[in-house]
């Protein structure tokens, strides 16, 4: 089952403005060896996007979920907005917790800052950004507690349940759905759906996608992901449904959108989760890009094709909240017939009637 109509914007060219981002990305060299540690390769990120400033329409407090902080992202009317009223924007549609990646070992909640801004603008729905730990420092399941600690809170501040969006992007994703199957196993309230952007779902590395699709790839590699699973699962092994949650028992879980890029390392992890969570009774939504990037979602403001995928994302949701109706395959609009034929229907009535009628003046 699936909530989304088709969609023909994913399967039309890049535009031009994609495809010079993308030469970029590959002029970069991102998949190349760096001689940085691991912790200058954290400040670099971090400090390369605590450069750039939060929009003005964007309101943001710290708040302590556990034993760390958390950023919650409210988003304001702008005073030309003509879009949503400012309750709208302040959350009354719902609420993210979401999930950063980075492979476990690397991204914060100011590596993600402004894509979460813009993701709680296109939506008019609050974030609540979770601040795991990182590995190696700290291993499975540290991050996964600290998620679940987040979705607590939420349900303390009398959250509806049904309005929660759990959400991420890479490992993230994966944190992410493994975070719905652990709100499942607690027998916590529900959540309202889950949204899993690029999502990096099996440690196990077996998919056909990882060595084809990695010309193509500018964002992630076989090797980084290797790194980054043997940090994450701190001696686990790999096949293990709680670090591959992908494997996990997938029954009872809210309905999923699945985004990714048609020609990315990680696809197959997309296609493999709609495989298993549709044959588990799941409604999953799985969207391919086609032209895109691992996480190019993360330019929305800058390429159309994030911008179209944060549309996306936000028609999900309102589906799921019952804001606008499913996409029914079957459904066929009734035709209003023409005022000629109107007419006929209403001569057929009138037509050698026994006794004298008065007609409509219009007859």
């Amino acid at each position: 089952m699936t909530l989304l109509p088709p969609d023909p914007q994913r399967e039309e060219k890049p535009s031009p403005e994609a495809v010079e981002h993308l030469r970029k990305l590959f002029d970069l060299d991102l998949k190349a060896d760096n001689p940085a540690s691991l912790d200058q390769k954290r400040r670099a990120w971090d400090q390369q996007c605590l450069q750039t400033y939060l929009p003005l329409w964007m309101h943001v407090t710290m708040v302590k979920t556990g034993l760390r902080q958390a950023m919650l992202f409210t988003p304001l009317a702008e005073p030309d907005d003509t879009t949503g009223s400012e309750s709208e924007r302040q959350g009354d549609r719902g609420v993210f917790l979401y999930l950063h990646g980075g492979g476990y070992c690397t991204g914060s909640v100011y590596t993600h800052r402004q894509f979460v801004s813009r993701l709680a603008r296109r939506t008019s729905r609050q974030v609540l950004f979770i601040d795991y730990p990182l590995s190696p420092e700290v291993t499975y399941p540290a991050a996964l507690d600290y998620a679940v600690e987040g979705y607590r809170w939420l349900l303390a501040q009398g959250t509806d349940p049904s309005k929660i969006i759990i959400a991420g992007d890479s490992s993230g994703g994966g944190l992410a759905l493994a975070l719905l199957v652990k709100i499942k196993i607690l027998k916590l309230e529900r959540p309202g759906c889950g949204v899993l952007l690029s999502p990096w779902l099996d440690m196990r590395l077996v998919a056909a996608s990882i060595k084809k699709n990695d010309p193509y790839d500018p964002m992630v590699s076989r090797k980084m992901l290797e790194r980054s699973a043997l940090r994450y699962a701190g001696g686990m092994p790999l096949n293990e449904a709680r670090l591959s949650p992908v494997l996990d028992d997938l029954t009872d879980l809210p309905p999923l959108l699945v985004q990714a890029a048609s020609k990315e390392v990680l696809v197959d992890d997309a296609k493999f989760l709609a495989e298993r969570g549709r044959a588990a009774g799941v409604s999953v939504d799985l969207a391919l890009w086609r032209g895109m990037w691992h996480f190019w979602q993360d330019n929305a403001g800058e390429l159309p094709e994030a911008d179209l995928a944060l549309d996306e994302v936000n028609l999900f949701l309102n589906i799921v909240a019952g804001i606008v109706p499913a996409y029914d395959p079957d459904y066929v609009e009734e035709e209003i017939p023409e005022a000629d034929e109107q007419k006929t229907k209403i001569e057929a009535q009138v037509k050698e009637p026994k006794t004298e009628v008065a007609k409509p003046k219009w007859y």
